[in-house]
């Protein structure tokens, strides 16, 4: 029976370790982690990131700031006159 990283466990890796690949660097999506040694999915809406709390590029529709990807100006803008016309 497999252990909690499954096959994972099968091979030994010297970098970091990405899905059952050992990778010196971590894929799009993803940042690496020193600590376990692992890449790590970033937060959602990010498209990249170098920690978990540290995006780097959003997804679309969302603006990047102090590290964060908030919800484009325009979309909060379009549901706040939503909102407004609909009280």
């Amino acid at each position: 029976m497999k252990g909690y990283s499954g096959l994972a466990c099968d091979k030994s890796c010297t970098t970091y370790r990405s899905g059952t690949d050992c990778v010196t660097s971590c894929p799009t999506g993803t940042f690496s982690d020193d600590y376990t040694m692992y890449c790590l999915g970033c937060p959602s809406n990010c498209q990249t990131c170098t920690a978990i709390d540290v995006c780097t590029e959003c997804a679309d529709h969302f603006n990047l700031r102090g590290g964060f990807c908030d919800p484009a100006y325009s979309l909060i803008m379009s549901l706040g006159l939503i909102v407004f016309l609909l009280s």
